[in-house]
């Protein structure tokens, strides 16, 4: 049977719709920051726990020594996301946008910008000075 070639337009077009409409709808991106600086994309189904997070952010990031997860507020206050089988990110992140005048998290990047969510990522070389 011979393979049938597709070409580059009907790949970005397949891919545009994977992110635009796929993603969007099942999944948070988020950006994860390493303390030295380092960031890079993963993606999160909505319903997924906390504990998936975790594991999504190590296998992404090569490593088990993942101390902690973690953001910084507007006001550059430090929470720590927990280690929860029971709690969704949809859930985690819900209580840290209820107060619409005063959110703990917002979006890092500008409108028309898909929303992209910063989590801190400690592997055991932060520092106070590196996420401030």
């Amino acid at each position: 049977m011979a393979t049938e070639y597709q070409t580059i337009e009907q790949f970005n077009n397949n891919l545009n719709d994977y992110i635009h409409n796929y993603v969007r709808n099942n999944m948070y991106i988020i950006e994860l920051t390493k303390c030295c600086g380092y960031t890079t994309f993963i993606t999160i189904y909505k319903d997924e726990t906390l504990i998936d997070l975790y594991k999504r952010s190590s296998i992404h990031i090569g490593t088990s020594e993942i101390k902690s997860l973690f953001i910084i507020t507007p006001r550059n206050e430090k929470i720590t996301i927990p280690i929860s089988g029971l709690t969704t990110f949809r859930q985690f992140l819900m209580s840290q946008i209820m107060d619409s005048n005063n959110p703990n998290m917002i979006p890092i990047y500008p409108m028309p910008a898909h929303i992209v969510y910063r989590i801190y990522l400690d592997d055991g070389n932060c520092h106070e000075h590196n996420h401030h």
